[in-house]
C-alpha cells in the first residue's frame, strides 16, 4: 500500500493522492494514472473529483505501470489539485506509510515509528522521513538522498522497521522515482542511522517499475513488493504490460524473486506483503484476467518459493482489489481493498491456512481502505477514507466495526489515511495528510493520529 498502494496504498502507493502535487507541470508519467492510450478515461475522471474516478476505472480494466490499486488510490482521493503561485512556496506534505517496532533501550518509551512520504519543495518532489518515540512529538529524521539529483519526482510509498534486540529500529523503505518524465523507477533505502540508497533502477529487461510494500521480520530479512514491466505501441497509444515483483533483502542487497501470475492472467500487481516469519510471506495484489477484469491476486512466499494463493472475489462487483496484509502467524493474516462497480466499497478478507473467507466490514459506500496491521490474536486495524473523511476500522476477533476518528481543523478539514501499524492493541500510529474539500489553493499537509487504547487523537506532526 499501495496500492498505493498504497499512495497503494498501498500503497507503492505508492499512496499517489493527488497526483498534481506528485508530477511536476510538463511531465506526462505514466504511473499511476496515465493519459495515454486506453487510461486516459482514468486520468480525466479522476481530475473530476474525489470518488469520479472510480467508473472510469472499473470500465478501463487495465493496471498500467504501478497498476489498479495504486490507480485506484488516486482515483478515490480526488483530482489533482493545482497549486497557485501564492501557495507554491507552502508545504504541500503527504505520509504514505509508516512502521512502529517495540523498544527496550532503557528509555521511558516502549515503541517508536518511522513514516515516510513526500513534500514539495518549488518544483520537485522530495522524500520526507519522520521519525516518534512514545512520549516525543513527530520530527524530521535528516536529509533522505534523492534517487538521483536531476530527479523531480522521488516519492516514497511505504516502510519496515526493525529492531534487534529491541533497541535501535533498522528501516528500509520503498517507492519510486522518475529517471525521465515519462515511466518510473523502483526505489529501495535503508535507514540504520543514515539513509543508503539501495535500488535505484528497472530490473533487467523492463522499462518501468515501482515498489509498493515492504515487510522486515529482522533487520536481516526483508521481502519486498511491486510491479514492473515494459511497453507497446498499439492502436490506441501506449499500452503497458506489467508482471509482479519481489525482491528479498538480506542486510546487505537484494535478491530478486520469481513470482508466478494465477493461471490465464496478465499485468500481475502485488501491491501488499507481511512475513510473520523469517521463512513465510503472504503477498496481495490484483491481477488482469483474459477478459480484461482486475481480480484479487495473492501468493505465498515458504521453502524459499513463490506459489499462488487463490484469493475470493466479491460477487456481483467488477473488480476485487487488495491493497495490504498483515499477518498474526503463518496461519492467519488479514487484507482489505476496495470493490468496484457497482459503486465502491470497503472489503477484507481473512487467509486461515491456505484458505481465503471474505468478512463484512462496516459497509458504508465511498469507503475504501488501504492499509492494515494486527498487533495480536484477534486485533487488527484498518485504515483508508471514506468519502473525504478518515476512516479507521478495527477487527474484535468477530466483526469489524468503525471507529470514531477525529475532524481535522479548518480549512484542511478533509483527511484520508494511507497506513496504520501497532506494537500493542493499545498502542497504534496512522498516518496520512490533511486537505481543503473547497480550496485548491490551500495545500495538503501531514497527518498523524495515534491511539491509545480508547481513542484515536491527532498529534502535531512537523508542518501541523
Amino acid at each position: 500500500m499501495r496500492g498505493v498502494r498504497a499512495i497503494s496504498a498501498g500503497g507503492t502507493v505508492l499512496f499517489a493522492m493527488l497526483l498534481a502535487a506528485v508530477v511536476p507541470a510538463g511531465a506526462s508519467p505514466a504511473h499511476p494514472a496515465s493519459a495515454q492510450g486506453g487510461h486516459a478515461g482514468r486520468a480525466q475522471s479522476a481530475a473530476a473529483g474525489p470518488l469520479a474516478g472510480l467508473t472510469a476505472l472499473a470500465r478501463a480494466n487495465a493496471a498500467g505501470p504501478g497498476g489498479a490499486a495504486l490507480a485506484l488510490r488516486l482515483a478515490v482521493s480526488g483530482p489533482p489539485r493545482p497549486v497557485s503561485p501564492a501557495a507554491a512556496a507552502a508545504p504541500n506534505d503527504k505520509l504514505n506509510g509508516d512502521s512502529c517496532t517495540p523498544l527496550d533501550n532503557g528509555s521511558p518509551a516502549t515503541a517508536t515509528c518511522m513514516a515516510v512520504g513526500t513534500f514539495q519543495d518549488s518544483a520537485t518532489i522530495q522524500p520526507l522521513a519522520l521519525s516518534w518515540q512514545q512520549g516525543s512529538p513527530w520530527t524530521g529524521l535528516g536529509t533522505v538522498p534523492d534517487a538521483n539529483t536531476k530527479n523531480t519526482v522521488n516519492q516514497p510509498s511505504e516502510v519496515s522497521c526493525a529492531a534487534p534486540g529491541k533497541l535501535r529500529p533498522v528501516c528500509l523503505m520503498v517507492g519510486e522515482h522518475y529517471s525521465n518524465a515519462k515511466f518510473p523507477a523502483q526505489l529501495a533505502e535503508v535507514w540504520d542511522g543514515t539513509w543508503t540508497k539501495l535500488s535505484t533502477g528497472n530490473p533487467p529487461g523492463t522499462s518501468w517499475s515501482a515498489l509498493e510494500d515492504v515487510s522486515c521480520r529482522t533487520d536481516k530479512f526483508c521481502m519486498l513488493t511491486g510491479q514492473a514491466g515494459t511497453t507497446k505501441q498499439t492502436s490506441h497509444g501506449t499500452e503497458f504490460v506489467g508482471h509482479a515483483t519481489a525482491y528479498r533483502f538480506d542486510g546487505t542487497r537484494l535478491t530478486r524473486l520469481t513470482v508466478p501470475t494465477p493461471r490465464g492472467g496478465h499485468d500481475a500487481e502485488l501491491a501488499g506483503v507481511a512475513c510473520p516469519a523469517t521463512t513465510f510471506c503472504l503477498a496481495v495484489g490484483n491481477y488482469t484476467r483474459t477478459d480484461g477484469k482486475s481480480q484479487a491476486y495473492s501468493a505465498r512466499w515458504s521453502g524459499g518459493t513463490w506459489t499462488v494463493q487463490n484469493a475470493r472475489n466479491l460477487q456481483g462487483q467488477a473488480l476485487t482489489l487488495f491493497e495490504a496484509v498483515s499477518c498474526v502467524s503463518r496461519t492467519r493474516c488479514e487484507a482489505v481493498g476496495t470493490t468496484l462497480t457497482p459503486g465502491n466499497r470497503a472489503f477484507a478478507e481473512a487467509w486461515s491456512s491456505g484458505t481465503w473467507q471474505i468478512q463484512p466490514t462496516a459497509g458504508k459506500a465511498n469507503a475504501t481502505l488501504f492499509g492494515v496491521t494486527c498487533p495480536a490474536p484477534g486485533h487488527c486495524f484498518a485504515a483508508g477514507s471514506l468519502g473525504s473523511h478518515s476512516l479507521i476500522e478495527a477487527w474484535d476477533g468477530t466483526r469489524w466495526s468503525e471507529q470514531a476518528t477525529p475532524v481535522t481543523a479548518a480549512p484542511r478539514s478533509g483527511s484520508a489515511l494511507a497506513h496504520v501499524s501497532c506494537t500493542t492493541p493499545s498502542l497504534c500510529e496512522a498516518v496520512g495528510f490533511r486537505f481543503s474539500r473547497t480550496r485548491p489553493d490551500i495545500s495538503p499537509h501531514t497527518l498523524a493520529l495515534g491511539w491509545d487504547g480508547h481513542r484515536w487523537a491527532v498529534q502535531p506532526t512537523v508542518n501541523q
